[in-house]
């Protein structure tokens, strides 16, 4: 039973060195897949694969090109009389159109995120990026044109076995045809629209709500993204995010068996009118963040003043937040003092303490 199997043997016949070099040479790759299989999944996975949403024209094609097979499926089967078994090819041509429409338009839903299902913070950014309520709507037009496809072709299928020529029966294969054509060109505009929400939901990464997360926020060039790598002691991924032209650079370590993910919000949410970027940068800090860093820079690209004014907004948010120096070998000693009396941290290995006892107390 276990001839073909390399790793089988009996107590009385061990296996010697070349084959156990042989056996871990030919195995590498299948040992190599399953170490891969056993690392926890990383939080830059995307959160929403969904495949491409097909055109009105394109499911319809499919739709013909299935029930095109189905009657050449059966051709041969039939035995019919000639008017006879043309109605019966007219019937299952129909019913494979309408199986395929209704498996590809009813798939839809089942593919996209249910909105019920998610934490706040993707909930609220689904909603302004593309519209919980037209979401809604877009894939509840899919399932009323299977509903409609589905009722035409039980319809079609009645008149069609009351046929008693040729000519009756092209001319309701055409109609029903142009029926169901029709019924998928008034949604064609929510396949569209589901089409370009797919590819921002794409995009989203796996923040998972059950992970501490800290954002990092302060204004552009601060050194934001030099923190994050100090921290994870690895080039952070940028991963493609919903922020129009920007970036999202998230990262994430270890601490005692657990992931802390960490992600550098783009915007400076320091106007009381935020345009649409600072807007979804401020919902990752109040929905998505347990605690927030905010970097200061000595430097002052900024002045600082205003970095005083964006730190007072961040912290109205309600959450705990860590002070941060940047760029402390750039600045005399006096200036590197007055931030530390401000509460400043201004090494990471320090700040990556007090993010840790951060999450210590939240678990």
């Amino acid at each position: 039973m276990n001839a073909k199997n390399p790793f089988f043997r009996t107590a009385r016949m061990p296996f010697t060195f070349h084959e156990m070099s042989f056996m871990t040479r030919r195995n590498s790759n299948h040992i190599i897949k399953f170490l891969n299989f056993l690392k926890p999944k990383g939080i830059h996975q995307p959160m929403f694969a969904i495949p491409e949403v097909k055109s009105a024209d394109q499911l319809l094609d499919e739709a013909i090109k299935r029930g095109v097979k189905r009657v050449r499926e059966l051709r041969q089967q039939l035995r019919a009389e000639r008017g006879t078994k043309a109605k019966a090819l007219e019937r299952e041509r129909l019913g494979a159109i309408q199986q395929q429409l209704k498996k590809s338009l009813t798939a839809l839903s089942a593919r996209f995120p249910s909105i019920d299902q998610q934490d706040e913070f993707t909930t609220r950014l689904i909603d302004e990026l593309i519209g919980v309520d037209r979401l809604r709507k877009a894939l509840a037009s899919t399932w009323w044109a299977a509903e409609q496809v589905t009722a035409l072709t039980a319809t079609f299928k009645k008149r069609i076995g009351a046929t008693r020529t040729k000519e009756e029966l092209l001319t309701l294969k055409r109609a029903a045809l142009g029926r169901i054509a029709s019924v998928l060109k008034q949604i064609d505009t929510q396949l569209s629209f589901l089409d370009d929400a797919r590819k921002l939901l794409r995009d989203f990464p796996a923040l998972k709500k059950d992970t501490f997360t800290v954002a990092i926020a302060g204004f552009p060039n601060v050194g934001k993204s030099t923190l994050l790598r100090k921290l994870t002691q690895s080039t952070p991924t940028v991963a493609a995010y919903p922020f129009t032209t920007k970036k999202l650079n998230v990262g994430s370590f270890m601490h005692r068996h657990n992931r802390i993910q960490l992600i550098d919000t783009p915007g400076t949410l320091a106007r009381d009118k935020m345009n649409l970027i600072e807007r979804k940068a401020d919902l990752a800090l109040r929905y998505a963040a347990h605690i927030i860093v905010y970097v200061y820079d000595p430097t002052e690209p900024y002045a600082l003043e205003e970095q005083e004014r964006l730190a007072r907004r961040v912290k109205r948010l309600g959450k705990d937040v860590l002070l941060y120096m940047s760029k402390a070998d750039l600045i005399d000693a006096q200036t590197r003092r007055r931030f530390e009396q401000k509460g400043c941290c201004t090494d990471a290995h320090e700040l990556k303490k007090q993010i840790t006892d951060a999450f210590e107390e939240w678990l």
